[in-house]
């Protein structure tokens, strides 16, 4: 902290993601109210209400069910609440909120928007927006952020590809890259992966219940490789219930172990004990490029991953080698890939080193905080000229 730290009050909005979400509360909204911030967020759930935790003061709306519902009442609800706050900064989440954020520009407020995603390629994967609007709506939401990236006072980016599209349109170094590092606590940094880890053949799939995470094409690949030992501990969300039924009818759920989601201490824990994470993405252009925490985090457990098999996670796997790629959509491919692994653990002991090494060396959330508060400081420095 500099000699002319001020403290600044700082509001986080979401009106899609949970409260206790990695990147906006664990990092980001945890690291500025740890620095000395009075950090706010206002995200969503079934009760509302007023909250604090590590610092960090939640504030909670009404959660709506429907797409429609969230946009006309949530989105506007949290608008007016940020703007009694009357913060020094706001900084919001998700796309929904920029036109509201528009409205906090037009009040003088300074705002900066975070781009987790290549909002423009989502579109494209959103199965309620029917196909032949997705081309229509993904020009539409281009438009909207590129408006957003060049009106608003600060932009934060997730990866190299945002930064390269947005960088000329951003005023005045107002654009800034904070990847998605995890938080790499003292239980990653002290465990040292040793060879009977690997040799439990403990599968991890955190991805939860979701064609997104082709964990269908995963269970399937399983029923190939049943003539060897494995178990799978499968955890995240389950909001698909006909395909949690299916996939129920798979020989091989009988070695899988659905959790649902579970707390992030307890995801630590089932990292340090695992032998393999399963990091497989759809093939939608969205997911060509690397933004998952997940990943960066099972590196840092010591564990080998497995990935999709396109071009970024490619060079990326080649670069680290800290694991193994297969093609998301081919069961074959991820069961021939599950077998060499399973069947080589010095080999996945080896790469579990290598991808912990380089996580913990190179992709830790402590080297990206500074960034924020670099982008913080010259907003407000702005302000006084």
């Amino acid at each position: 902290m500099s000699e002319n730290f001020r403290k600044l009050r700082i509001v986080h909005l979401t009106s899609v993601h949970r409260s206790d979400d990695i990147r906006i509360f664990q990092k980001q909204a945890k690291s500025l109210a740890s620095y000395g911030h009075d950090v706010h967020l206002i995200a969503t759930r079934l009760i509302p209400g007023i909250s604090a935790l590590d610092g960090v003061t939640i504030h909670f709306i009404k959660k709506r069910k429907s797409k429609k519902a969230r946009i006309t009442m949530t989105c506007p609800t949290i608008f007016l609440l940020a703007l009694r706050m009357n913060a020094d900064i706001y900084h919001a989440h998700d796309p929904e909120l920029i036109p509201w954020c528009f409205l906090l520009k037009l009040l003088r407020r300074k705002v900066v928007i975070d781009l987790h995603e290549n909002y423009q390629d989502q579109v494209i994967g959103m199965h309620w927006i029917p196909l032949f609007l997705r081309p229509t709506f993904s020009v539409m939401v281009a438009a909207i952020v590129r408006i957003a990236v060049w009106m608003f006072d600060g932009t934060v980016v997730a990866d190299d590809q945002l930064e390269a599209k947005y960088a000329r349109i951003a005023k005045n170094n107002r654009l800034s890259l904070i990847r998605n590092y995890p938080i790499i606590g003292p239980p990653l940094v002290h465990t040292v992966p040793i060879l009977e880890r690997y040799q439990r053949a403990i599968i991890l799939f955190l991805g939860g219940v979701s064609p997104g995470r082709v964990v269908e094409e995963f269970i399937s690949a399983l029923d190939l490789i049943m003539d060897i030992p494995f178990q799978v501990i499968l955890c995240g969300d389950s909001n698909d219930a006909a395909l949690l039924e299916r996939l129920k009818k798979y020989p091989s759920w009988s070695r899988v172990f659905f959790k649902g989601r579970v707390p992030i201490v307890e995801v630590e824990a089932l990292m340090l004990s695992a032998s393999i994470s399963i990091n497989l993405y759809a093939n939608v252009p969205n997911n060509y490029q690397i933004r998952s925490n997940r990943l960066f985090e099972a590196m840092a457990g010591g564990l080998p991953v497995v990935c999709s098999s396109f071009p970024a996670w490619c060079n990326f796997i080649e670069k680290t080698d800290c694991g193994y790629i297969s093609d998301p959509h081919d069961p074959d491919s991820i069961a021939r890939t599950l077998r060499e692994a399973l069947k080589s653990p010095c080999e996945m002991l080896r790469r579990a080193n290598k991808g912990r090494n380089a996580a913990i060396d190179n992709y830790s959330w402590e080297s990206e905080f500074p960034k924020l508060i670099g982008l913080y400081d010259r907003i407000i420095d702005e302000a006084k000229i």
